[in-house]
């Protein structure tokens, strides 16, 4: 069965809109600049969609070397250099993203202003100390719950740290096993891979049930895969998908937050798809759905480079 990258996407900051590119170089932290930033409160824990949504709307672009920033309602966008950073001469902050600590460096005064101004609060855009190393998720197999969002719904997401998901033999619940690679500033692992069959299957419940489709963007995939024979949420269930110039380890399914259910078009939350995920995705430890699967670049990294079109075959 082989089955072909349809579209690939980065985040360049950590929970803003994403960039659709057409190829992407392979390194040991993900896609080149995925999550290469993040927005950061006073105090150095993580901003994120789930308690500002206005976040959806800052559109980030790459090019000739710098980072630009747009936003609606700004008068002008903003730009910060990514090759010519001077790392020595940026402050160092200790971050958080969940209660994870990581080493980050502040950007400049000028543009955690505009980022302050836009969403009528401080906060500073942070980078990853690329002289450091951030590990993933340890291999523990427990659910993590995450903060409460939403009025209280939580948020879980599943420990792992290698290797395909497995269900214990006694709960029912899925975990993680494997071997711990690293990542910059995403939640759990360097990439985040959905197939276009699970959309389709959560599309064809929500219009049965008279609820408008979402787009595969809601759940922010680094990679998004199709194939013929290619049955819903059959990426759960595989050890990884290689190509000649490269191997995409598989690590543990996505436990959801709420951010699916932000329509971007409003700024506003809804019930779905949360709702329909729950009647069949739903992992009894974490009680979060399950939708996408974590995984990480097992060969290739540092010298190859994944692009829309590529035939993976699955193992």
């Amino acid at each position: 069965m082989g089955i072909v990258v349809r579209d690939i996407i980065i985040y360049p900051v950590k929970s803003c809109r994403g960039i659709r590119v057409p190829a992407a170089a392979l390194q040991e932290t993900g896609l080149a600049h995925d999550r290469q930033w993040m927005l950061v409160d006073e105090g150095g824990r993580f901003v994120t969609q789930r308690s500002h949504p206005a976040m959806a709307h800052i559109a980030p672009r790459l090019e000739d070397g710098q980072l630009y920033l747009q936003a609606p309602g700004m008068r002008e966008g903003i730009g910060l250099p990514v090759d010519g950073f001077d790392v020595e001469a940026a402050p160092r902050l200790a971050s958080q993203v969940f209660d994870r600590p990581v080493q980050t460096r502040v950007e400049s005064r000028r543009v955690n202003q505009w980022l302050s101004d836009y969403l009528k609060q401080p906060v500073r855009l942070v980078r990853f100390d690329a002289g450091l190393r951030r590990g993933d998720w340890p291999v523990d197999g427990k659910p993590l719950a995450g903060d409460s969002v939403q009025g209280g719904s939580r948020e879980g997401r599943l420990a792992g740290g290698g290797g395909a998901a497995t269900r214990g033999p006694a709960d029912g619940s899925l975990a993680a096993r494997g071997t711990a690679g690293g990542t910059r500033l995403a939640d759990a692992h360097p990439l985040l891979i959905a197939s276009m069959a699970s959309l389709r299957e959560l599309n064809r419940r929500l219009a049965a049930r008279g609820a408008e489709p979402v787009e595969m963007l809601r759940f922010r995939p680094n990679i998004v895969v199709d194939g013929d024979d290619m049955a819903p949420h059959a990426e759960d269930s595989l050890n990884a998908l290689v190509h000649a110039g490269y191997a995409l380890q598989m690590m543990a399914p996505c436990a959801r937050c709420a951010t699916p259910n932000l329509n971007p078009a409003t700024g506003q939350f809804g019930a779905e798809p949360t709702r329909t995920l729950r009647e069949y995705r739903l992992d009894p430890v974490s009680d979060s759905v399950l939708f996408g699967v974590h995984a990480r670049i097992a060969l290739g990294a540092g010298n190859a480079t994944i692009r829309v079109g590529d035939v993976l075959l699955p193992s």
